[in-house]
């Protein structure tokens, strides 16, 4: 009885660790997206090590398996789905002034074929291209058009997880 109590403990342990991890790599990952490659791939290890931790699985275990058995995606896809969601309700009306104003739409009342693509921003070095509003409008032009003018955000998120898992 003894042994049961304590495995149980330790899955419920494992589990509460991967709950964490996820969590606190989600939050305001939008900002820290452009942290280097290299700490890209550490952050990346703390959550493959907790899934592995969770499942009871080896080293070598594919991460991807891991991942789509928990029901979690990469680190790096979710990053780039929170920055399209929140281009998303940036440019729908759907987000705080202060960052609805980060993104600006074409001037023109044209129909041209990119007529809802905003305005990428003009930087002068790499370090410009950091910022929310470049990565985010960078992001909004390599979106699918089908993509782009989903009508409601709901429908914006579910696609563009589709989207952003089968585009690796």
């Amino acid at each position: 009885m003894t042994c049961l109590v304590f495995s149980l403990l330790t899955v419920l342990s494992s589990l509460l660790t991967i709950l964490q991890s996820y969590l606190w790599l989600n939050i305001a990952d939008v900002v820290w997206d452009n942290c280097t490659q290299h700490d890209s791939f550490h952050l990346q290890s703390v959550l493959n090590y907790a899934c592995r931790l969770a499942l009871h699985r080896p080293r070598p275990s594919s991460s991807s398996t891991l991942w789509k058995e928990l029901g979690l995606t990469s680190l790096h896809n979710r990053r780039r789905l929170h920055l399209a969601e929140l281009t998303y309700k940036c440019l729908n009306s759907l987000a705080p002034p202060y960052l609805s104003s980060l993104f600006r739409l074409p001037t023109h009342h044209h129909n041209t074929r990119r007529n809802n693509l905003i305005n990428l921003p003009t930087v002068r070095t790499t370090f410009g291209q950091h910022a929310v509003s470049f990565r985010g409008a960078s992001l909004w032009w390599s979106l699918p058009a089908s993509l782009r003018d989903s009508g409601s955000l709901k429908n914006f998120s579910r696609t563009a997880h589709d989207y952003f898992d089968s585009h690796t």
